[in-house]
């Protein structure tokens, strides 16, 4: 700390709470003994963090002087690209040196110097060594005879990723998949209902690949496979006994305002993830990653202008995929104009139709938007717009503010006020843009209108859970059952005389007056029909009553329905 500039007192303080360190054990619930170790805080507390990280300055220090001295080489990409001698992550190291003996040693040195200073150690069961392709066989051996660590093999992982992503990209990802069905398989024993398990795959299991996802594109068969394990759980299955899948699994995949579940496309997810890096690229041009990718693969221009192409690690070609969800949702936000191409770049100030619809111009193919500010005052030339673009179109442009000062065109994420892309309006954005749903917005208004009462109810998890499947006629009743070929007859068994629908189990059925007439505001029963159990919901929200109350009388009446049946 002394080295790195601290204040003394800072120092003094700081090694007052590690000198002092004490603890006791808790045994029968009372605390026993106290325990002063010898070495130091404890793995866990607080301080632990950073204090590793002032002395991991200490290698970073020793590594950066030797790569001056010309003793370490290091790694470059490609030409142009920083040299890289280490990365540090956290408390993992990789370390970069020539296949020779003589940097290998130096690489030895150097740890042996640090370990004498910071008391740390290497842990040569958790250190593993990486030859590029062109290293020989006999120095293999020497290098690692010399450092006594074993060589990396294929399909093994670095930071929970793998190390090497060859031609079978499944089988390097496939640890998701067992991971998923290991969590999966744990809690089949447990009586869960249906909302505790929205909350474990939500909170748990969809979190699993998300890591893995920022970084590579997963393959869509290993996406489907994940999915497939996270339907039949949510649907009760156990083992080998099927279940019914009473609601698409794209459905459920909508947000609940627009009446899905909100489970996560893994597909689409992974795209959005990825173009969270594509826009550091673009943006954060201080960092390393972005002056490395920018040495390899777009020198000459920025991401959004490099050429698709099949060459490239296989990371690279997965952040193209994200590229591809900037390139469809991002807009122009206009400065001077210079940077953006009038009819093939999206600037218009227009969600539905950020493109330039209007005719091309001959003469104008290549004109860009600074072609339309006049650059002495600085405003629109109203009369070129006009003549060039359809009046909607013109009056659009006309309503874009121009500063006085010259400011540079800027590519913004529009979903958001800040402009910044956010993974969650990525994957919304994805989500609206792959949905087969054609609905007014007149209805659209409607249904959410709907959703959001339920999922606003002040009832238990399960009971709102239900009503949302009532809703979406995901409930075994007999007419669900014979049209599903279960049941030859869907007769209702406590009248006998009609077909038993949600509707009907649970609001028509004359058996069930006894318990809808104890209460007046439930009087439009008897002389108000509706077509479907969602309409009679949408009456109760329209109409002020209590939704809450009918949620837990429809929960109940259904409940006792099975009792009975069982």
């Amino acid at each position: 700390m002394r080295k790195l500039g601290f204040n003394e007192q800072w120092v003094k303080l700081l090694m007052l709470c590690v000198t002092t360190v004490s603890y006791s054990i808790l045994v029968n619930g009372e605390p026993k003994g106290m325990i002063h170790p010898t070495r130091g805080i404890r793995q866990g507390d607080p301080l632990s963090p950073f204090l590793f990280l002032l002395c991991t300055e200490g290698l970073h220090g020793l590594k950066n002087q030797a790569s001056l001295a010309g003793e370490i080489q290091g790694y470059q990409l490609c030409r142009n690209s920083p040299k890289l001698t280490h990365l540090l992550f956290a408390d993992d190291s990789l370390l970069f040196c020539r296949a020779t003996v003589q940097e290998c040693q130096k690489v030895l040195e150097i740890l042996e110097t640090y370990g004498r200073c910071s008391g740390q150690q290497i842990n040569k069961n958790k250190t593993t060594i990486f030859f590029s392709k062109l290293t020989s066989e006999d120095m293999r051996n020497h290098i690692k005879h010399a450092l006594g660590v074993p060589e990396i093999k294929q399909y093994e992982k670095y930071l929970g990723l793998p190390s090497f992503v060859g031609r079978r990209k499944k089988a390097s990802f496939n640890f998701i998949k067992e991971k998923v069905w290991r969590k999966l398989q744990g809690w089949e024993e447990k009586l869960l209902s249906q909302a505790g398990r929205e909350v474990l795959i939500k909170a748990v299991v969809q979190a699993i690949p998300t890591f893995t996802m920022s970084c590579f594109k997963l393959p869509v068969g290993l996406c489907s496979e994940i999915e497939s394990l996270v339907k039949k759980f949510w649907w009760g299955q156990r083992g080998e006994c099927r279940k019914i899948h009473w609601v698409k699994w794209e459905s459920l995949c909508q947000p609940k305002k627009d009446g899905g579940m909100g489970f996560k496309d893994l597909t689409l997810f992974n795209d959005a993830l990825l173009a969270k890096q594509a826009w550091r690229l673009l943006h954060n041009k201080s960092s390393l990653f972005y002056r490395i990718f920018k040495a390899k693969f777009f020198p000459n221009c920025s991401i959004m202008e490099v050429a698709q192409s099949s060459r490239g690690s296989y990371a690279w070609q997965s952040l193209l995929k994200g590229r591809d969800v900037l390139k469809r949702g991002a807009r122009w936000r206009i400065g001077c104009g210079e940077n953006v191409s009038v009819w093939n770049d999206a600037w218009l100030p227009s969600q539905d139709k950020p493109t330039v619809q209007s005719p091309m111009v001959e003469g104008f193919q290549e004109a860009k938007v600074s072609d339309l500010i006049n650059p002495d005052s600085h405003k629109w030339e109203s009369d070129l717009i006009k003549g060039l673009f359809t009046p909607q179109e013109a009056e659009l442009i006309l309503s874009i503010p121009l500063s006085q000062w010259r400011t540079e065109d800027k590519l913004i994420w529009p979903f958001v006020s800040s402009g910044n892309y956010i993974v969650k309006s990525g994957y919304n954005f994805l989500i609206k843009e792959n949905s087969a749903q054609a609905t007014s917005s007149t209805n659209l208004g409607i249904d959410q209108a709907i959703w959001r009462n339920i999922w606003d109810a002040t009832v238990p998890n399960k009971v709102r859970n239900f009503l949302w499947r009532v809703c979406k006629n995901a409930i075994p009743t007999k007419s669900n059952l014979v049209q599903r070929k279960i049941l030859t007859e869907g007769t209702c068994d406590h009248c006998q005389a009609s077909p038993e629908t949600a509707l009907h189990a649970l609001w028509e059925c004359p058996k069930l007056s006894v318990v809808w007439e104890e209460d007046n505001q439930w009087c439009f029963r008897g002389n108000t029909s509706f077509p479907t159990f969602q309409a009679l919901v949408q009456h109760v929200i329209a109409e002020g009553k209590d939704l809450e109350n009918f949620a837990m009388l429809v929960w109940a009446i259904w409940y006792r329905r099975n009792q009975v049946r069982v």
